[in-house]
């Protein structure tokens, strides 16, 4: 089973000439938070979202990219931010971060029945 397979269509995101796809699992949500110090489960402050921290951006944009390739490093996603593309990557990782916190659709297209 694929990270995606109960998980909302990723999002895509073009840096320079090349296709990247943003996905926020379990996974991510911990890499990110343990590189960036911040508690991105416990929800994103206004001044986070308005005026993020560029090791916000690079740690969120690490983490989303994990997925999709696997051998990526964090210093290497942290080259693709850069001044003149940061609010282009920070909206897109936004984005996919309320994709994320939507309520997942299984594969065969069936309600998951609610935990008692």
């Amino acid at each position: 089973m694929s990270r995606t397979s109960s998980i909302q269509s990723p999002v895509k995101l073009t840096i320079g000439d090349k296709e990247h796809t943003l996905l926020f699992d379990f996974q991510a949500i911990k890499e990110a938070e343990d590189i960036s110090g911040v508690s991105i489960l416990a929800g994103l402050s206004r001044r986070d979202v308005n005026a993020p921290r560029i090791s916000l951006i690079q740690a969120m944009l690490y983490a989303g990219l994990m997925y999709q390739d696997p051998k990526l490093t964090f210093e290497k996603a942290s080259q693709l931010v850069t001044l003149h593309n940061w609010q282009e990557i920070w909206n897109k990782i936004l984005l996919a971060w309320v994709a994320c916190m939507e309520p997942a659709k299984p594969e065969d297209g069936k309600a998951n029945p609610p935990i008692a």
